[in-house]
Protein backbone atom coordinates (compact mmCIF):
# COMPACT_ATOMS: atom_id res chain seq x y z
CA UNK A 1 0.00 0.00 0.00
CA UNK A 2 1.54 3.28 -1.00
CA UNK A 3 1.54 6.53 0.94
CA UNK A 4 -1.38 8.16 -0.91
CA UNK A 5 -3.67 5.18 -0.33
CA UNK A 6 -2.72 4.98 3.33
CA UNK A 7 -3.38 8.72 3.80
CA UNK A 8 -6.79 8.49 2.12
CA UNK A 9 -7.79 5.52 4.24
CA UNK A 10 -6.70 7.31 7.42
CA UNK A 11 -8.78 10.37 6.50
CA UNK A 12 -11.85 8.25 5.80
CA UNK A 13 -11.52 6.27 9.04
CA UNK A 14 -10.92 9.36 11.20
CA UNK A 15 -13.87 11.16 9.62
CA UNK A 16 -16.15 8.20 10.24
CA UNK A 17 -15.04 7.95 13.86
CA UNK A 18 -15.54 11.63 14.67
CA UNK A 19 -18.80 12.17 12.79
CA UNK A 20 -20.75 10.29 15.49
CA UNK A 21 -19.76 12.91 18.09
CA UNK A 22 -22.06 15.43 16.42
CA UNK A 23 -25.09 13.18 17.02
CA UNK A 24 -24.47 13.21 20.77
CA UNK A 25 -25.64 16.83 20.85
CA UNK A 26 -28.94 16.30 19.01
CA UNK A 27 -31.89 17.09 21.26
CA UNK A 28 -35.42 15.78 21.26
CA UNK A 29 -38.55 17.26 22.81
CA UNK A 30 -41.67 15.28 23.65
CA UNK A 31 -44.91 16.89 24.85
CA UNK A 32 -48.33 15.83 26.09
CA UNK A 33 -51.46 17.43 27.51
CA UNK A 34 -52.48 16.57 31.05
CA UNK A 35 -54.90 18.24 33.50
CA UNK A 36 -55.34 21.33 31.34
CA UNK A 37 -51.62 21.97 30.95
CA UNK A 38 -48.96 21.21 28.38
CA UNK A 39 -46.18 19.04 29.81
CA UNK A 40 -42.95 18.09 28.14
CA UNK A 41 -39.41 16.89 28.45
CA UNK A 42 -36.24 17.43 26.50
CA UNK A 43 -33.26 15.13 26.27
CA UNK A 44 -30.05 14.61 24.32
CA UNK A 45 -29.37 11.54 22.17
CA UNK A 46 -27.37 10.14 25.08
CA UNK A 47 -30.52 10.25 27.25
CA UNK A 48 -29.24 13.11 29.42
CA UNK A 49 -31.88 15.75 30.22
CA UNK A 50 -31.78 19.17 28.58
CA UNK A 51 -31.41 21.28 31.73
CA UNK A 52 -32.25 24.96 32.28
CA UNK A 53 -33.10 25.60 28.63
CA UNK A 54 -35.62 27.94 27.03
CA UNK A 55 -39.04 26.57 26.02
CA UNK A 56 -41.45 28.68 23.96
CA UNK A 57 -45.00 27.80 22.97
CA UNK A 58 -46.07 29.56 19.76
CA UNK A 59 -49.50 29.84 18.13
CA UNK A 60 -48.98 28.42 14.63
CA UNK A 61 -51.68 30.60 13.08
CA UNK A 62 -50.61 34.00 14.40
CA UNK A 63 -46.95 33.09 15.19
CA UNK A 64 -47.35 34.87 18.55
CA UNK A 65 -45.77 33.43 21.66
CA UNK A 66 -48.39 31.95 24.01
CA UNK A 67 -46.12 30.88 26.87
CA UNK A 68 -42.48 30.70 27.84
CA UNK A 69 -40.69 28.68 30.49
CA UNK A 70 -37.41 26.92 31.31
CA UNK A 71 -36.70 23.21 31.66
CA UNK A 72 -35.96 21.82 35.12
CA UNK A 73 -32.84 19.94 36.19
CA UNK A 74 -34.64 16.78 35.03
CA UNK A 75 -35.34 18.31 31.59
CA UNK A 76 -39.09 18.62 32.21
CA UNK A 77 -41.46 21.58 31.90
CA UNK A 78 -45.15 22.43 32.17
CA UNK A 79 -47.16 25.46 31.06
CA UNK A 80 -50.83 26.35 31.21
CA UNK A 81 -52.31 27.16 27.82
CA UNK A 82 -55.83 27.83 26.63
CA UNK A 83 -57.54 25.33 24.36
CA UNK A 84 -57.73 26.34 20.75
CA UNK A 85 -55.27 27.07 18.00
CA UNK A 86 -52.52 24.76 16.78
CA UNK A 87 -49.27 25.21 18.67
CA UNK A 88 -45.56 24.64 18.26
CA UNK A 89 -43.23 24.00 21.18
CA UNK A 90 -39.65 25.15 20.62
CA UNK A 91 -36.92 23.86 22.93
CA UNK A 92 -33.72 25.87 22.55
CA UNK A 93 -30.69 24.52 24.42
CA UNK A 94 -28.30 27.09 22.92
CA UNK A 95 -25.38 26.73 20.52
CA UNK A 96 -27.68 25.57 17.71
CA UNK A 97 -29.33 22.78 19.71
CA UNK A 98 -33.03 23.15 18.94
CA UNK A 99 -36.02 20.83 18.70
CA UNK A 100 -39.70 21.41 17.91
CA UNK A 101 -42.99 19.65 18.58
CA UNK A 102 -46.39 20.55 17.08
CA UNK A 103 -50.03 19.86 17.91
CA UNK A 104 -52.83 20.33 15.36
CA UNK A 105 -55.43 21.66 17.74
CA UNK A 106 -53.72 22.79 20.91
CA UNK A 107 -56.59 21.17 22.81
CA UNK A 108 -55.74 19.61 26.12
CA UNK A 109 -57.96 16.58 25.59
CA UNK A 110 -56.33 15.62 22.29
CA UNK A 111 -52.98 13.86 22.22
CA UNK A 112 -52.28 13.75 18.48
CA UNK A 113 -48.78 14.84 17.48
CA UNK A 114 -47.98 16.18 14.04
CA UNK A 115 -44.26 16.62 14.30
CA UNK A 116 -41.45 15.75 16.64
CA UNK A 117 -38.20 16.70 15.03
CA UNK A 118 -34.79 18.28 15.11
CA UNK A 119 -33.69 20.31 12.10
CA UNK A 120 -30.69 18.62 10.53
CA UNK A 121 -27.66 20.66 9.59
CA UNK A 122 -24.76 19.75 7.34
CA UNK A 123 -21.82 19.07 9.60
CA UNK A 124 -18.18 19.64 8.73
CA UNK A 125 -17.37 16.05 9.67
CA UNK A 126 -19.98 14.79 7.18
CA UNK A 127 -18.43 16.87 4.42
CA UNK A 128 -14.93 15.64 5.30
CA UNK A 129 -16.18 12.03 5.34
CA UNK A 130 -17.75 12.43 1.91
CA UNK A 131 -14.61 14.02 0.47
CA UNK A 132 -12.47 11.26 1.99
CA UNK A 133 -14.67 8.58 0.44
CA UNK A 134 -14.48 10.26 -2.95
CA UNK A 135 -10.69 10.50 -2.69
CA UNK A 136 -10.45 6.84 -1.67
CA UNK A 137 -12.63 5.75 -4.60
CA UNK A 138 -10.54 7.71 -7.11
CA UNK A 139 -7.34 6.27 -5.61
CA UNK A 140 -8.65 2.72 -5.95
CA UNK A 141 -9.81 3.43 -9.52
CA UNK A 142 -6.36 4.81 -10.35
CA UNK A 143 -4.65 1.66 -9.04
CA UNK A 144 -7.08 -0.57 -10.92
CA UNK A 145 -6.42 1.29 -14.20
CA UNK A 146 -2.63 1.03 -13.74
CA UNK A 147 -2.78 -2.73 -13.16
CA UNK A 148 -5.11 -3.42 -16.06
CA UNK A 149 -3.42 -1.00 -18.52
CA UNK A 150 -0.33 -3.19 -18.82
Amino acid sequence: MNRVTFTCLCIVLMSALFSSDALAHKITVFCWFENGALHGEGYFNSGDPVQNSSVRVVNLESRHMIAETTTSEKGTFAVSIEDGAPIEVILDAGQGHRATWQSETGKTEEHKTIQHSQPEKTRLSSVITALGLIAALFTMLSFWKRRHAA
